[in-house]
Formats: structure tokens, sequence, C-alpha cells
């Protein structure tokens, strides 16, 4: 059947056809969302190494600082925010008796920690290759320390005390990404730490963690 122009079967023939042509590009409706970068939500093990310097007096005098050692796993929860978990272990030896004159007490003290971490990151960069975090997390702290036992007069006896401490801890980390978002290096400067009490009774005793350090750390999405 022939149609004619203007008739009423034909008057969907009037305007433009759409081809559907294969490749173009279809808008999304209006109000619907771009899609989230799937790379930011991936699960991430990160291992790491560094170093703590104690910023009360008595804990630097004594053993200075502690290099340490962790892994952390991290989630996203929004493209620009990962929730983290982590756990650290430390240990170093020091000098109870840094302050008695012309006498070496060098390893006489040893102090060993393992912090466990939980907390939130949020990337301040716009750099798909590059991401600047600012952290946020509460730290709980098991720690262990062995001094010399002031009631036993022997010069080998020592007494080890330990115990739990907690506090928050601050930190940037800029860190730079592979092209396929799977691998990242990093450098954290973090301030922050616990603090608590060792031992039992009378003689228990605190120890102040608090500090600030610096870490290295490589990541693999997983």
């Amino acid at each position: 059947m022939l149609l004619q122009p203007g008739s009423p079967l034909a008057g969907s023939c009037d305007g433009p056809v759409e081809t559907g042509e294969v490749g173009g590009t279809v808008a999304a409706p209006a109000g619907i969302e771009p899609p989230v970068d799937l790379a930011s939500l991936a699960a991430e093990l990160s291992f790491f190494a560094g170093y703590a310097v104690f910023n009360e007096q008595d804990m630097y005098d004594t053993y200075g600082g502690m290099p340490q050692v962790g892994l952390e796993a991290s989630v996203g929860t929004g493209e620009d925010v990962r929730f983290v978990l982590g756990i650290r272990y430390g240990a170093v030896s020091g000098d109870p008796f840094y302050d008695t004159p012309d006498f070496d007490g060098s390893g006489d003290a040893r102090l060993r920690a393992v912090p466990v971490t939980a907390g939130l990151r949020v990337n301040a960069s716009e750099n798909p290759r590059f991401r600047l975090y600012w952290g946020a997390c509460f730290e709980a702290v098991w720690m262990e320390e062995k001094v010399p036992d002031p009631d036993v007069d022997t010069a080998a006896a020592h007494r080890t005390d330990r115990g739990w401490g907690r506090g928050l801890q601050l930190s940037v980390t800029p860190e730079w990404r592979s092209h396929d978002q799977r691998r990242a290096a990093g450098l954290t400067l973090w301030w922050g730490g616990s603090s608590g009490k060792v031992g039992k009774g009378g003689q228990d005793h605190e120890v102040n963690m608090i500090g600030m350090g610096a870490r290295l750390h490589y990541a693999r999405a997983i």
C-alpha cells in the first residue's frame, strides 16, 4: 500500500529516523547518578614498616623510639572514603638507668607492643593515579615491659609487666597508584598513639607510647 504524505500512518516518518547505530553514545536518563568507580571500593591488603618516636621524656630517654611492622586491610565505603583495620608489632630495648651517672644499663629494659587500629581515611585528591588520604583511627595496644626488679637485690633480676593502653591516631598519607588501580605505594606520617598501665598492684606503672612517626607501605587489591 502506498502511503501519501500527510497520511496518519505516515506521520511518524516525517521527522528524523533514529538509526540505532552500533557504538553510538546513549545518554543516561535524567536523575540517574553516574556509576561509582569500582576500583575505589575494592578491598586492599597493605604491608608496611616504619618507626615511632615517643613524646614523653622518660620514654624517649629510655627507649628513644620503636621500629614497627604490620598489616592493614581496607575497603571502600564510598568513592573517596575507606574503612581501615590494622595490626602492628614493635619491640625495642632501652636503658632504664639513663639518669644514673657512670652506669651503663643499655638493654636492661625491653618493651614489646601490639597495636590494633580501626578508623577511616578520606581521599582529598581528584587525580586517579595519586591519592592524598587524611585519616583518624582508634587504637588499642597490648604492651609488655621487662624491667629490673627493685625488690630483688640481684643485678640479673627482672620482672615482666603486661597491660593494655588505648588512644587516637591522626595521619596523612600520600599514595601513588598503578594504571590498573590494583597496586599502590605510599608514605604515612602520623601523630598520636596509646598509653596505659602495665603490671599489677603496687608495681603497676604507666607506659606512654604517644608520639609521632612514619611508615612506608605497599598495597594490593584482594
